[in-house]
């Protein structure tokens, strides 16, 4: 990622994605979404797009993949299986799929935020993830 991306001040991370900005169709249900995920702990499922989260992270296409080829009957729901006991995993979590929509990522270290929106960013397998 070029170092334009990434900006820190004051204990803050900032980092611009990567990707197309379409944040305005992160979990609203009249961008005709079609794909349910689901996260532990939080009271409703996000309403996100195969094709966007699919194309950004790999263990959603891979999670994808494996249920098409399953004929699974719940091809269009994704639930989170790591932990997200904690708010700030949750949090963390919705982060960075707004991330994959194209919002700015800002990770306040003194929140202690930084070690969720890691864990989350990992276990997404961003495509980004190596710049």
């Amino acid at each position: 990622m070029p170092l334009n991306r990434v900006l820190i001040i004051g204990g803050c991370l900032t980092i611009c994605p990567p990707f197309g900005n379409v944040i305005e169709m992160f979990d609203n249900k009249d961008s005709f979404p079609d794909l349910k995920f689901v996260i532990p702990g939080q009271k409703d499922a996000l309403n996100l797009h195969r094709g966007i989260v699919g194309q950004r992270s790999k263990l959603v296409q891979g999670l994808l993949k494996a249920k098409e080829a399953a004929n699974s009957t719940d091809a269009n729901k994704i639930e989170w299986v790591f932990d997200t006991s904690k708010e700030v995993d949750r949090a963390a979590l919705v982060k960075a799929l707004r991330f994959c929509y194209g919002e700015t990522l800002s990770v306040n270290a003194q929140q202690g935020e930084c070690c969720a929106m890691i864990a989350a960013l990992f276990r997404l397998q961003l495509t980004c993830l190596d710049d």
